[in-house]
């Protein structure tokens, strides 16, 4: 199986599994500040990170990871009971994704391939 289709898989796979878990209640554990920033910024690092693989276009892997950001915001916002939506939790997605989608371009810059 081609490169492009295997990473098609896991970013499709990633992408409905973050979706499933933003629509689970809360679930209970202590309360770190930022815990939640922290782990938007990771798990759609990962997404962005996932997107760049598959696409090889940096700012597309940007997008595909905020705009599924963006809906599953709203998806809380407005359709998941006990959940709601935040701007930062957003804007941590976005940051993480840059930051996760830059990475991978830096190492694979310096591993000589076309990232």
């Amino acid at each position: 199986m081609p490169r492009e289709k295997i990473a098609a898989v896991f970013l499709i796979g990633y992408m409905a599994l973050l979706w499933w878990v933003s629509a689970q209640p809360i679930p209970a554990g202590p309360d770190l500040p930022y815990s939640d920033k922290v782990a938007h910024f990771i798990a759609w690092g990962v997404l962005g990170a996932l997107a760049h693989l598959w696409s090889g276009r940096p700012m597309l892997a940007v997008l595909i990871a905020s705009v599924h950001g963006a809906l599953v915001e709203l998806n809380q916002a407005f359709l998941i009971v006990g959940r709601r939506g935040e701007l930062l939790d957003f804007i941590a997605d976005l940051v993480g994704a840059l930051a996760f989608v830059w990475l991978v371009r830096r190492v694979g810059q310096r591993r000589g391939e076309a990232a």
